[in-house]
């Protein structure tokens, strides 16, 4: 009898064990992916403030950034 209690106490702590281990793994996992995903976000921050505007580039008075541009004409605009 007291072998057989002894292994289901052993059985349920390596169980334990494999969840704590698990949840550790994964905690792990997730603070790197965290970390990874803020920096991911700080670069895109970065590059969106050093962006130059389309009328920048079209360099146009102020009277003419009212009117209204296509779609095709801004993309000719940004590949060119």
């Amino acid at each position: 009898m007291k072998s057989v209690v002894e292994e289901a106490i052993d059985l349920q702590a390596r169980k334990l064990n494999n969840t704590i281990e698990k949840l550790t793994t994964d905690v792990a996992l997730l603070k790197a992916e965290n970390e990874d995903l803020q920096w991911t976000v700080r670069i895109e921050r970065s590059c969106r403030r050093h962006e130059k505007s389309l009328f920048d580039d079209l360099e146009i008075n102020d009277e003419a950034k009212r009117m209204f541009f296509s779609f095709n004409k801004i993309q000719m605009t940004r590949d060119h």
